[in-house]
């Protein structure tokens, strides 16, 4: 019988060392996600007050008052309740005019330039001039040696020539890489706006702007690897004995190949995608100004079972994982603010039905957390490279999770590092992420407009009729009713009335509509200042000038708080999020075409001019240097000009093709078909021009007629000494008295021609 320590220290089997293992893995890979979920709840509990401020905004937003100040109104029971909505019309005013800024419909708010090409475009000038000199010292050096006939002077011209043709050379090289680097750019270009319009970046960024006037900040995140399919027929070209043919053609066509041209349905991954994130499911770092300096961001998704599996389908998730959340109940509670934003907006259904709360974590983690979750989902190589990370390596990675459970680990998709998410503020703040939108800015204004409305209501509903004073012990109504006053009505007398008493007086309460509405356009004023938008910008004139320029100057001054959103918008969205867009391109794509040294230029602020005061500005500057100045680029500036008018360049200017065309036929001169139609229209606008003259002369002599007739009547009726409407009655006479007389001549005529005999009369 062996002792106890002889058993000791027997090797345990290897199946027990993985199980202890495992569970030493899931323990520690288990206190890695109880650190993101107490961060999750901590940063969710540091913005209370913060969603408390979203929720006035909101309300004000749908004209509805704070809980406060309607628990107020519902206590006193006669007093006004009205609310005027000044604030949904300047926060759809402000999204309004920055989307049309942002996003016109004729041109781009961004473009992509190489970096090289200044420094280019300097060495090239100077090369040209550099060429220009050795091409003339040449030039001179060769006309000396002509001159001169010596073998000395036939070297320094050789040498001179040998000189201008190196700097030409170089000047046709710095030239070459200047087309090049313009090329790669603009292909660069039409690369990224086909994924913009795939992936519908400016439906999202409107939506981001709606947030961003609403609630003061809209995040868009993205350059991400799209979720969904897209599906795309492609044509395939087959060879084979009987391609395309049907069973009768194949035993006719046998032994015969044929080719044929089909068409296959596709499925590929769709381009990178950018998604606008809801700002109450976003949660950066509270103690950081920007996205970017913060220790990563969460953000959370509330999502139902069908969802959960949706996610399976994605084979980067964890399978494993999502089944267990499936099987389970939702174990954490849904948001509060939910419930509250279907109050505000009127939708009273409350379903209870738990969500799964799903966090989203983009940051840095520890290399030993990094190597832990890696060993777990099984990842060698994000494993290898976080067991070689030096301390002061920064690993970037994207962690989703959810009770406990991790369902998504994978290392950030750019090797720039640069985080995923954007925010737009239209007004930024001092030392936070979140910035106040238009409701909250027009808070105080927003507030005095609606007391001095109710104030004005109360009062018309209090001077509406007189205050009637009575004895009450002296008389009652015959109906019992004592506050209607509405007659014929009977009062009955409890005593009977003496000589001089009177029993009712009344009172007419002051009408100060005038005073109120007075309060009303103040704080209506204040509105427009505090929010920066005056009512020009929302499409009323009001009294402002007419004319052309004045109205061009009163936009421009309009203009100013609008340019300052648009640059923010050009900071803090455009130029990252296609920067973000470049770098994916030059970091995934296999297009060598589009490869260099590019950057994403924001042009929001330059096509933010108003469209008057720009075609204004072109015209002075076509005026000014003239159509034949050599410095002018006349085709750009006429298409400018167009699309300051809202008119397409496209419809209206000629192709260098087309313009090449016209210029050949205008100086070979009109062929004899469009000189015989010339002669034609020439000949139909002659005879239209003796019709108008001969039907002017006819109207005129018809009038003529007729004042001579009107003339000849006013004689007759002075010499007759008749008024000229009896004359007009005596012709009438006459008329009916030889129209009766036809009528007459036209009877005996037909009897005569039946009978043979007249009957005696006018035959």
């Amino acid at each position: 019988m062996k002792d106890r320590g002889a058993l000791a220290n027997i090797d345990p089997p290897e199946e027990t060392k993985r199980t202890e293992a495992a569970e030493d893995l899931a323990l520690r890979v288990q206190a890695v996600v109880s650190r993101l979920e107490g961060e999750a709840t901590r940063r969710v509990g540091l913005r209370n007050q913060l969603e408390m401020r979203w929720l006035q905004d909101l309300r004000q937003y749908h004209g509805k008052y704070d809980s406060e100040v309607e628990q107020a109104l519902k206590d006193k029971r006669h007093r006004s309740k009205v609310y005027i909505n000044k604030t949904r019309r300047k926060t759809r005013a402000m999204a309004a005019k920055l989307k049309d800024m942002l996003f016109p419909a004729d041109d781009s708010n961004w473009s992509i330039e190489p970096t090289p090409v200044p420094s280019l475009v300097a060495s090239a000038e100077a090369a040209t001039e550099r060429a220009r000199q050795a091409r003339a010292q040449a030039d001179e050096a060769a006309a000396m040696a002509d001159e001169a006939g010596t073998q000395e002077a036939q070297a320094q011209a050789e040498m001179a020539e040998t000189a201008a043709r190196e700097v030409e050379k170089w000047l046709a090289e710095l030239n070459g890489k200047r087309d090049e680097a313009k090329d790669r750019a603009r292909a660069m270009e039409l690369v990224m706006q086909d994924q913009l319009v795939e992936c519908q970046y400016e439906a999202a960024a409107r939506d981001v702007i709606d947030d961003a006037c609403k609630l003061g900040t809209g995040i868009m995140k993205g350059p991400v690897p799209a979720g969904r399919r897209r599906k795309g027929w492609s044509k395939v070209e087959t060879t084979g004995e009987n391609a395309g043919t049907t069973d009768a053609q194949a035993a006719a066509a046998a032994g015969q190949a044929r080719t044929a041209e089909i068409y296959e349905l596709e499925f590929s991954e769709q381009d990178p995608t950018y998604q606008r994130v809801d700002p109450w499911s976003f949660f950066p770092d509270p103690d950081a100004r920007t996205i970017g300096d913060g220790e990563g961001t969460f953000q959370r998704r509330l999502l139902n079972r069908k969802q959960l599996r949706k996610l399976g389908k994605d084979p980067s998730f964890n399978r494993d994982a999502l089944r267990r959340l499936v099987k389970s109940n939702p174990s954490a509670r849904t948001p509060s603010y939910v419930q509250l934003l279907r109050d505000i907006s009127g939708d009273e259904t409350n379903t209870g039905v738990g969500r799964y709360v799903v966090w989203e974590f983009h940051g840095s983690l520890e290399p030993e957390e990094a190597r832990d979750l890696a060993d777990l989902l099984g990842d060698e190589f994000m494993a290898r490279e976080a067991e070689e990370a030096d301390p002061l390596d920064e690993i970037n990675v994207i962690v989703w999770f959810c009770d406990g459970e991790v369902l998504k680990f994978d290392t950030h998709p750019l090797d720039s590092g640069e985080t995923l998410y954007s925010a737009f503020r239209i007004e930024p703040e001092e030392e936070s992420v979140w910035a106040r939108g238009i409701p909250a800015l027009s808070r105080d204004g927003q507030r005095a407009m609606n007391s001095a409305w109710r104030a004005m209501m109360d009062n018309a509903g209090f001077a509406a009729g007189p205050h009637i004073f009575m004895q009450r012990d002296a008389m009652e109504p015959a109906d019992g009713d004592w506050e209607n006053l509405t007659g014929p009505k009977l009062w009955l007398l409890r005593e009977p009335l003496s000589r001089d008493a009177r029993l009712m007086e009344q009172f007419q309460p002051t009408m100060n509509q005038d005073q109120l509405a007075a309060i009303i356009a103040l704080a209506d004023k204040f509105i427009d200042e505090e929010t920066g938008l005056p009512t020009l910008m929302e499409g009323e004139q009001g009294e402002a000038s007419k004319t052309v320029g004045g109205m061009a100057l009163l936009m421009s001054a309009g203009n100013i708080l609008f340019r300052e959103a648009v640059k923010n918008f050009d900071d803090d969205l455009t130029t990252p999020c296609l920067r973000r867009l470049y770098d994916w391109n030059m970091q995934f794509s296999d297009d060598a075409r589009i490869k260099g040294d590019h950057k994403v230029k924001a042009r929001g602020v330059s096509v933010l001019l108003v469209r008057e005061l720009q075609a204004q500005n072109l015209m002075w500057l076509l005026a000014t240097f003239g159509p034949e100045d050599p410095d002018l680029k006349l085709d750009e500036l006429k298409g400018e000009l167009l699309r300051a008018m809202n008119l397409s360049p496209v419809d209206y200017l000629r192709t260098p093709d087309e313009r090449a065309e016209w210029i050949e036929q205008q100086q070979n001169g009109p062929s004899p078909e469009e000189v015989a139609m010339e002669e034609l229209t020439i000949r139909r606008e002659e005879i239209s021009g003796k019709m108008a003259i001969a039907n002017m002369e006819n109207d005129r002599a018809l009038k003529v007629a007729q004042i001579n007739h009107e003339t000849a009547m006013m004689k007759m009726a002075a010499q007759s000494n008749q008024t000229l409407d009896q004359i007009r009655a005596q012709l009438d006479m006459k008329d009916r008295e030889i129209e009766s007389n036809e009528r007459k001549f036209a009877a005996e005529v037909g009897m005569a021609q039946q009978t043979g005999v007249h009957s005696g009369g006018a035959v």
